[in-house]
């Protein structure tokens, strides 16, 4: 993954739900209530390692949502998904 912007970064975790609880030092305390991420600030850019992370925990905490919301999976949609 390439690097990506610091402000991109903040922007799909505002689009999930999650503000800023504190900022200290060089980094940002985000948070939906239920989990907090710390976003590196410092830099234009977020290490791709990192970004990849934050995504992972972001798309673990959608999946959680929809299966206390009793929503199915979209994958379980496909017509070649087994009955």
């Amino acid at each position: 993954m390439q690097n990506p912007k610091t402000r991109d970064l903040i922007k799909r975790l505002r689009e999930q739900g999650y503000d800023v609880v504190r900022t200290s030092g060089g980094h940002a305390i985000y948070s939906n209530g239920q989990r907090s991420v710390p976003v590196p600030v410092h830099n234009v850019t977020v290490n791709g390692l990192l970004a990849r992370r934050i995504f992972k925990e972001i798309s673990k905490d959608e999946a959680r949502e929809r299966d206390a919301q009793g929503k199915a999976d979209p994958k379980s949609d496909s017509p070649y998904s087994e009955p």
